[in-house]
This record gives structure tokens, sequence and C-alpha cells, in this order.
């Protein structure tokens, strides 16, 4: 039987703070998780726990869209369909990659909506349109730059 999702223990009082706490914008742990897996997937940054305590039940991420994005992240780092394999070993590695992103992401959420001056609701929303507006400039500019090789 496969294991639950793991944090590290160091971390869980910004997990509480963040789907617990009297400013909590999330949730559940796992939304907490599922957005900095995410975050951290988009940055390139993976961290190991450094001591992992079973705090979400897998049972929680069984909706198609929880499990397709435990999936894409493996996948986008593994670039291996045999990550997505139901064994125990893939399905351990596969939560481990995962468990690690989401570490290192949750180190930059916690920098951005909980320590930055502000409401975390508000900071997390400046974060996610700053990265939109980052992510749609860094396509203008690869655009333009084809563009102008085509036409030079």
């Amino acid at each position: 039987m496969p294991r639950n999702i793991c944090i590290d223990k160091v971390k869980e009082p910004v997990y509480k703070a963040l789907a617990e706490g009297e400013n909590a914008i999330f949730g559940s742990y796992k939304d907490v998780f599922l957005l900095a897996a995410c975050i951290g997937l988009c940055q390139g940054q993976k961290k190991p726990l450094e001591e992992a305590v079973e705090s979400i039940e897998l049972q929680a991420f069984g909706g198609p869209v929880e499990q397709s994005l435990l999936n894409a992240v493996a996948l986008q780092d593994q670039k291996d369909l045999k990550i997505l394999f139901s064994d125990e070993v893939s399905t351990d590695k596969c939560l481990s990659i995962i468990e690690d992103y989401a570490n290192a992401g949750l180190e930059l959420l916690a920098k951005r909506v909980l320590e930055s001056p502000g409401d975390p609701l508000d900071n997390l929303t400046e974060y996610v349109m700053a990265q939109y507006a980052a992510e749609n400039e860094s396509k203008e500019e690869s655009v333009t730059s084809v563009m102008d090789a085509i036409f030079k």
C-alpha cells in the first residue's frame, strides 16, 4: 500500500499558517502542497526533506485534477513514463520527487506570502500575477526574436 504525502517537520508551521491560521488562504494542507510543488517545479528547485513527516493522506489527492497535477510534476522531472507506473517503487519515487519540489516551493511561498508585509491573500495574488507577467514577457520576446530573424 502506498505511503502518505510527507512534508518537512520544520515547515509544519508554514502549512498551518497558510491552511488553518487566522490569515489562512488555503482550504487544506493538500492545497498548499500542490501550489508549493508547482512553484518549486516552475522555479526548477527541489529540496530534500530534512525530517519527513507523513502529514497528508494520499487519498486527498484522489481526484482527477490532483492526480493529473502530481503526475505532470513527476513526469516533467523524470521525462520517463515509467515514473507513472503504479508499482510501489515507482509510486514512492514519484511522491519523493513531488515532495522535494513542494519543499522548495514552500520556502518561496512563505517568503512571498507570509513574510512580506501586507495581507497574505494580496501577496499571493501579486506573486501569481508577477509570475504570469514574466512568463508572458519571455514568450513575447521569443516570438519577437523569431520574427526579427525571419524578416531581417
